[in-house]
Parts: structure tokens; C-alpha cells; sequence
């Protein structure tokens, strides 16, 4: 897909892997809708895009909760007209403990996150109109796993996540 003039909303644009894949679609000359539950993070992702900053914008959500991102897809239209992509990117890792040490809140946090929080973004993006997307193909882009093959005394929430999405997306 070439970058130049489309829509995307990147989750997680707020540091690290997100920031990174925020900043290069603004220089490839994408319109950004950076989405992070945390607003200074966002803010300094805004600062880093420079004279690109105005094609960047701050959407501070809690991709957890269901009603804020079923209201996101209609925040990025109203911003940028439409939307052409998502790059499901945020996500968080736990301890890096054997399953039978952590906690169950832990558990719940990592897998509400990851998992739910990606079909939540996904779901609501997909859900959008024909006439308010662009374009027939609106697929979601997952960032993808931490380890080649799953450790089966580990739990791999972004392996999951993957997965999920995938067969959900597609069928």
C-alpha cells in the first residue's frame, strides 16, 4: 500500500515501535491518527513530527474500553474526512515469569489489552460505512509477534492477539 495521502490510525503512537511507525508513514506523506492512552507520550510524538505535526493527530483513547473506541472511527473522520487503514500496534508485555507465577490481574490486563482491545479497534474501524472509508479493502495491519514459536510455559498475549484477529478478520 503506498502511504502518500492516506489515513491511518496507528494504536500505541505514543512511544516506541507506534512513535516509530507514526513518524515514518507522516514522512512518506500520510495523515496520522495517533491513538495512546497516554497524552504526554502522544504529545511528544506530535513534537518529533516537526512540519509534519498539522498532517498528525492526538487521540488519547483506552483501547480497553469498548465505548471510547467505538467512538474513535468517528473521531478520526471528523478530523481527517476518512480513513484508510489501522495499524494495531499497542499492546504490553507482563513479567517475564512462567505462567503458573503471575497473577490472575495481571493475566486479565495483559490479554485485555492485547487481545480484546485490538478486536475492539478492529471491530470499530470495520464497522465503518462503505461512503466514510475509503477503498474496498480496509484491512487491519497486525504487528506481530515477540518470539518465533510460543513457549507453551509463557503467555504470548501479542501471539494471540494475532491470531484472533486473524481468523475473526477474515473469517
Amino acid at each position: 500500500m503506498q502511504a502518500k495521502g492516506k489515513v491511518i490510525a496507528v494504536t500505541g503512537a505514543g512511544s516506541g515501535i507506534g512513535r516509530e511507525l507514526a513518524l515514518l508513514l507522516l514522512t512518506k506523506g500520510a495523515k496520522v491518527a495517533g491513538v495512546d492512552v497516554n497524552a504526554a507520550a502522544l504529545a511528544r510524538t506530535a513534537a518529533l513530527a516537526g512540519n509534519r505535526a498539522t498532517e498528525f493527530a492526538e487521540f488519547v483513547t483506552d483501547i480497553t474500553d469498548r465505548s471510547a473506541v467505538e467512538a474513535l472511527p468517528g473521531q478520526v473522520i471528523a478530523r481527517f474526512g476518512t480513513v484508510d487503514g489501522i495499524i494495531n500496534n499497542a499492546g504490553i508485555i507482563q513479567p517475564f515469569l512462567r505462567l503458573k507465577d503471575l497473577d490472575y490481574g495481571t493475566i486479565e490486563r495483559v490479554l485485555n489489552v492485547n487481545l480484546l482491545g485490538t478486536l475492539f479497534v478492529t471491530k470499530a474501524f470495520f464497522a465503518l460505512p462503505a461512503a466514510t472509508a475509503r477503498g474496498a479493502h480496509r484491512q487491519p495491519v497486525e504487528h506481530g509477534r515477540l518470539c518465533s514459536r510460543p513457549r507453551p510455559d509463557h503467555l504470548w498475549g501479542r501471539q494471540s492477539r494475532r491470531e484472533a484477529v486473524v481468523r475473526r478478520s477474515w473469517g
